[in-house]
């Protein structure tokens, strides 16, 4: 029997590209995913996709193809969900339609079956088995398809009358009450997200907030709990910020290329110098690209050729979030003073942090930076992104509960997938940062990044800490 090693569990965190591309379609509100595949890929999808909220008992399918339909092929079932589908009280804004590895390998002709079918709506089709690719490879092949069905050229046309300062454009959808088209000065979408990455809703809301400190409004949270007709408003953003690259750099380079609407990737706003900088970069790319275009909304933010008035200006815009952060690092100090004084600064002999390779990147600062100390730090990303190359990855199959070995008492930040490969007889604290998650209930807001996240990563590790010291 095969030890107790990580390279052995990792199918849990590589997850397949089928899982990926349903991960997709599950953020946008109004649309349906279709597994053609046998149960099991169904199921297995189904549990890494599902969250609180997003309804995939009623939106995520299975044609629950026969034996013979292996050799014969899945038209017949394919086409009886489909049929299925046009019988519900509203109409999907769209269709997934996904192969799995065995009926991709046999070469059913997904795109002809479909068009066979009485949908009115777009449907998108992937062969997203396993074979062609992991999670995060479904993920942005899927979403790069889907903003390929969208007629952006209409909608730029149409969107150009203001009133009260708000675009009206009556083919760009409002979900949940919001008016997606208030502009401001500034307006970015974030891009690269996943409603089910760990903490990912909260940690967006929090994002949110901090630009709308700084006088930025978010236009469209690419993905995230809308529906398919506000991806006609996409175009109309000032700047695409990634979020986790992992997922869309190559959808932010499309845009570019497509749109002409550039991007950032800053790395994600862990710790309070962490946020500022986040800022700092998206401010400082919006006023950059408007005193280029010459399309400045207002004489205070004209920028001049000058570095240090622009630097300046950027200064006076992020005035009241430095503010915020100031009060919040007093407010630390004047909550955590009597327990330094007890017992030292937060230190553990050995940290591991094990996520996406975006999460990995931004907590590796704020942990070199402002949280804690430690004898040795190992990072270990999920993905396959390259973006360190002392970085550890699951698809190299090292096994890292070496990393773990080190001093007496260690910090797991990372998914239950670790968790339970932890040596049984070290004493290892341990928080949750991305999936799979274990069983746990979190019923309040409680974001990782900005501010907010600060506070509360600040406060999982100050008792994190204390804990150790009691068992020690």
């Amino acid at each position: 029997m095969a030890g107790n090693s990580w390279f052995n569990h990792n199918e849990c965190l590589q997850s397949c590209a089928l899982a990926g591309a349903a991960a997709m379609a599950a953020g946008i509100t109004d649309a349906y995913i279709v597994a053609n595949g046998p149960t099991w890929c169904y199921f297995y999808a189904m549990k890494v996709t599902d969250r609180p909220g997003l309804n995939l008992g009623q939106r995520f399918l299975c044609t629950y193809p026969s034996n013979g339909a292996i050799v014969f092929g899945t038209e017949k079932e394919l086409l009886q969900t489909l049929a299925d589908l046009t019988k519900l009280p509203k109409a999907p804004g769209l269709v997934l339609v996904e192969n799995s590895c065995a009926f991709s390998l046999i070469g059913d002709d997904l795109s002809s079956i479909v068009s066979e079918s009485d949908l009115t709506c777009p449907i998108l089709t992937m062969d997203s088995g396993g074979t062609l690719g992991d999670f995060w490879a479904g993920y942005r092949k899927a979403l790069l398809d889907l903003l390929k069905l969208v007629d952006f050229q209409n909608v730029e046309k149409s969107a150009d009358t203001k009133k009260n300062g708000k675009v009206h454009n009556e083919e760009c959808g409002q979900e949940n009450g919001n008016d997606r088209m208030t502009k401001s000065q500034y307006t970015v979408n974030l891009i690269g997200c996943s409603v089910t990455y760990y903490n990912e809703i909260d940690d967006l809301a929090e994002l949110e907030r901090l630009l709308k400190i700084v006088g930025i409004d978010v236009n469209l949270i690419l993905a995230v709990n809308h529906n398919m007709a506000d991806l006609k408003c996409l175009s109309q953003a000032d700047l695409n910020v990634v979020i986790h690259p992992e997922l869309s750099h190559e959808v932010a380079e499309w845009l570019l290329k497509k749109l002409a609407m550039p991007y950032i990737e800053p790395v994600l706003p862990y710790g309070l110098e962490g946020t500022l900088t986040w800022a700092h970069e998206i401010v400082t790319a919006l006023m950059k690209q408007a005193h280029a275009a010459g399309s400045q909304a207002d004489e205070s933010d004209t920028l001049t050729k000058s570095d240090d008035r622009d630097e300046a200006q950027i200064e006076i815009r992020l005035k009241p979030l430095t503010d915020l952060i100031q009060s919040e690092k007093a407010r630390q100090f004047e909550r955590t003073k009597e327990i330094q004084r007890l017992c030292g600064e937060p230190w553990f002999d050995s940290v591991l942090v094990s996520a996406p390779s975006s999460v990995v990147r931004g907590m590796e600062r704020a942990l070199n930076d402002e949280w804690l100390d430690a004898g040795q730090f190992t990072y270990v990303v999920h993905d396959d992104s390259k973006s360190n190359p002392d970085y550890y990855s699951y698809v190299q199959g090292h096994d890292w509960q070496a990393a773990l070995q080190t001093g007496e008492n260690g910090l797991l930040l990372g998914s239950d997938q670790e968790r339970r490969l932890c040596v049984p007889d070290k004493h290892i604290a341990y928080q949750t940062i991305s999936n799979p998650e274990p069983a746990e209930i979190v019923l309040a807001e409680r974001p990782f990044m900005g501010i907010r996240g600060h506070r509360h990563m600040q406060e999982i590790i100050w008792n994190l800490y204390i804990h150790s010291l009691e068992n020690g």
